[in-house]
């Protein structure tokens, strides 16, 4: 889509369902992909570098990675969920700078579990539907979790329990 300085009338400052944006919300998509953009690299640059006795965890990251920065993430993220993309590369950083420590393994089996459900649920959804509302949310609750887990420093946006009262 085009950004532009031109604003739609509506009753609100964007209106994401036009091909036209305000040149101050391109401005601030511009400063997240600036803050984005050298911690993406970085991540990928260690996980691309690591040895066989890492790949669990370095499989785990990059699929972390790959559902966090895709070609169209900037849109397809809910805004509300956006602005919290550099703490989730940054936690995930983190996990795995500490990989080798004495729980890893067992905090891994969380949020692979908990991934587990999400990707069941997914499944129950036709292609190219729309996902449910409560979906999308756990979908960000996962980020959360991950960052409870492994980030603690960092805090969490919301209570990161995720259990099947979610799914």
């Amino acid at each position: 889509f085009f950004f532009s300085s031109r604003r739609r009338h509506t009753r609100f400052k964007c209106d994401w369902s036009s091909d036209v944006c305000s040149s101050d919300l391109a401005e601030g998509l511009r400063a997240l992909l600036a803050r984005l953009l050298p911690l993406y690299r970085r991540l990928r640059a260690d996980l691309d570098a690591a040895d066989s006795r890492a790949e669990a965890v370095r499989a785990d990251l990059s699929t972390q990675l790959d559902a966090l920065i895709y070609p169209g993430f900037l849109t397809a993220t809910p805004a509300e969920w956006r602005r919290h993309l550099p703490r989730y590369l940054e936690a995930a950083q983190q996990r795995w700078e500490k990989r080798g420590q004495k729980q890893h393994a067992e905090l891994s089996a969380q949020v692979r579990a908990a991934a587990a459900r999400l990707e069941h649920w997914r499944a129950s959804v036709p292609e190219g539907w729309p996902w449910p509302t409560s979906m999308v949310e756990y979908r960000w609750l996962l980020e959360e979790f991950r960052v409870s887990l492994f980030a603690q420093t960092l805090g969490d946006r919301k209570s990161t329990r995720l259990n099947s009262s979610h799914t």
